[in-house]
């Protein structure tokens, strides 16, 4: 008797000696698992596709749950910035569903109206919207009628005042902002 390893080869060479005698082509053997093949991939894309378009509804149905809606937004990373008025011009409002809220959009707004570096917007999951802000850094203060803050490329910060006198420097001479 041949061993285990080579009883699959013996098999193998009967048929294809039964085949050739019989006048069947190697091919015609194979293709019944060919169409098994065929037929096992039909019906898993049968069942994919099924389970995607019923389970879309159950997964809008989690999500519109009232767990998922706002009950915190938390500002990270502003130090100078004022984070109550950071909420206020995002305009995350409370009890909204938390993926029916427009990061990128939220992010673009606040990138134009507040004088920061950069915004970023996330969800916390179940119900809290971070906001984390990259501040500008001041490098100093400039003298024109009343203290306004500067970064090093010469954005003005008018949130940083007269409260940074001592720790950073004053310039003056400067009478517009247009003159930066």
């Amino acid at each position: 008797a041949a061993p285990k390893w080579k009883q699959g080869q013996v098999k193998a060479r009967r048929k294809s000696v039964n085949a050739k005698k019989s006048g069947i082509s190697l091919r015609m053997l194979r293709m019944p698992t060919l169409f098994g093949a065929v037929r096992i991939m039909f019906v898993c894309t049968i069942l994919v596709v099924t389970a995607w378009f019923a389970g879309i509804p159950f997964v809008r149905s989690i999500a519109a749950h009232p767990v998922f809606n706002v009950r915190h937004v938390v500002v990270e990373g502003a130090q100078y910035l004022d984070s109550e008025k950071i909420i206020e011009k995002a305009g995350i409002e409370t009890g909204v569903n938390i993926y029916e809220i427009d990061v990128e959009g939220i992010s673009e707004t606040l990138k134009k109206t507040v004088a920061a570096e950069d915004f970023t917007v996330f969800r916390r999951l179940p119900n809290t919207m971070v906001i984390s802000v990259s501040e500008r850094r001041p490098v100093a203060l400039l003298n024109m009628k009343t203290l306004v803050g500067v970064d090093k490329n010469g954005v003005p910060l008018p949130h940083i005042g007269a409260d940074m006198v001592e720790s950073l420097p004053i310039i003056t001479g400067i009478k517009t902002m247009s003159s930066l």
